[in-house]
């Protein structure tokens, strides 16, 4: 069963890496000590949106299943999507959750998100399912199916594109190649060293910390396209991390950016 720690990287090993300590949004715990256990049974709150294909047209039959830090999917909390494509599920309050996508035919993804005590609804046009092919490319490199894939984009405070910033991707089990950043089609930006969007490929089933940051910019995390570590950040940056597992395609990812000037 696919588990966000796989590779062993739980989230305090991925701290702990980064010269952090805690492991959630609910810790509490000094800097370098093991947060308290949680209690599963705790209160939990709705999440709600839509699953479309790469054409905005909705996809159901489509299966949605919420999963926690080092925890293995659980198929009693999973819901199905219904023909508009919507659906709505539990998840515990106040905690990191990802959020599963699967359907044949489609490449599995995977989006985290941070509760807190009331409804999470994900954007209507969010949630896009790329149909599965041979060769799968991802960014015009070939998709290894035992690595994960991470997509990232840049947002500005009304939803429009935002500035132009460098995408870093780190954790506990090593740094892998460089981002890929797109033009505005979508296409490779060759050269490129900044960008509005782009990928991390092949990249081994772990957690990772990204980091969105440019000089004369100022980021923001967002709650809804990754878990936000604003206790750890630099100034002025973005720091999220997010779950890469093996097969999916970790997406949405984002930060809020602005140009300072």
């Amino acid at each position: 069963m696919n588990k966000l720690t796989l590779t062993g990287v739980s989230m305090v090993t991925l701290l702990s890496a980064m010269g952090c300590g805690g492991a959630g949004p609910s810790d509490t715990s000094p800097p370098g000590e093991a947060p308290p256990p949680t209690s599963p049974a705790g209160p939990s709150v709705s999440i709600q949106g839509f699953v479309h294909g790469s054409d905005g047209s909705p996809l159901s039959g489509a299966t949605v299943c919420p999963e926690g830090v080092g925890a293995a999917k659980n198929a009693a909390s999973c819901t199905t999507t219904v023909n508009d494509g919507s659906f709505t599920l539990a998840a515990p309050a106040n905690e990191w959750v990802a959020v599963t996508f699967d359907k044949p035919g489609f490449i599995s993804t995977v989006r985290a998100v941070q509760t807190q005590t009331g409804v999470v609804t994900f954007p209507g046009t969010e949630n896009v399912m790329l149909p599965a092919v041979e060769p799968q490319m991802i960014a015009g490199v070939p998709a290894d199916p035992s690595m994960g894939q991470v997509a990232f984009s840049v947002i500005g405070p009304q939803g429009q594109d935002g500035a132009a910033v460098s995408v870093t991707l780190g954790g506990g089990n090593g740094s892998p190649q460089p981002a890929i950043y797109l033009d505005s089609s979508g296409s490779p930006a060759v050269g490129a060293t900044n960008g509005t969007q782009g990928r991390f490929v092949n990249v081994p089933p772990g957690l990772y910390a990204l980091h969105f940051s440019q000089s004369s910019v100022t980021c923001a995390p967002l709650s809804l396209y990754g878990w936000p570590m604003t206790a750890y950040q630099q100034p002025g940056e973005a720091a999220v991390v997010v779950p890469v597992m093996a097969g999916y395609l970790t997406a949405p990812v984002a930060a809020s950016c602005v140009s300072a000037q």
